[in-house]
């Protein structure tokens, strides 16, 4: 439980790459803790759907940990950090266009999501966008400078959603999107 008196002493960073590591002493709880934490930037989301012909833009990619794990690459939403000056709606919309190659005019917002609160500072700002066969726009597949090598699928949103139900690997801001997208609207999943 948080209590007035929780704070944080002081920081020290470990490690500054792309994602930085560091040592923070607290007090919590009336005691004193040294916790190691992920310094994650914080991103965008975006299921883009077609409601007319109920599919998906989905992409996989080989994800280091993944690929460790022994797992198939995962089913994932377009999504990507967001950039300075930019509003996390902007950057579900660009990151969109940049790998699915779909021009959304808008986004509907499903939440701001804590991806581990316990050791990392990532939060994913997670939204829906519909869009029709006219709104692909480019081919999509990622930013070549960020050594992207994108597959972009439309998937049927019922075989989404049976793959939610068989339980196997999925990533998290997936299984979110997809569960969101059937609460607001499930007749696009028969």
């Amino acid at each position: 439980m948080h209590t007035s008196g929780d704070r944080i002493i002081s920081e020290t960073k470990l490690e500054d790459d792309y994602l930085g590591i560091l040592r923070v002493d607290a007090i919590l709880n009336g005691m004193p803790v040294t916790r190691t934490l992920i310094e994650h930037p914080s991103g965008s989301v975006v299921l883009a759907f077609d409601p007319d012909r109920k599919v998906a833009a989905v992409l996989r990619q080989t994800r280091l940990p993944v690929l460790r794990a022994g797992a198939p690459p995962l089913r994932e939403p377009a999504a990507g950090a967001l950039e300075d000056g930019e509003t996390p709606e902007e950057t579900a919309i660009r990151e969109c266009l940049e790998e699915t190659g779909i021009k959304l005019k808008g986004v509907e917002p499903i939440g701001e999501i804590w991806m581990d609160p316990s050791s990392s500072t990532e939060r994913s700002y997670i939204f829906l966008g519909s869009y029709s066969r006219s709104d692909r726009v480019q081919s999509g597949g990622g930013v070549d400078d960020e050594n992207e090598e994108v597959d972009l699928q439309e998937e049927s949103l019922a075989d989404l959603w049976r793959a939610v139900e068989v339980g196997g690997p999925m990533y998290a801001n997936m299984l979110i999107c997809l569960q969101a997208l059937r609460l607001r609207r499930p007749a696009l999943f028969i």
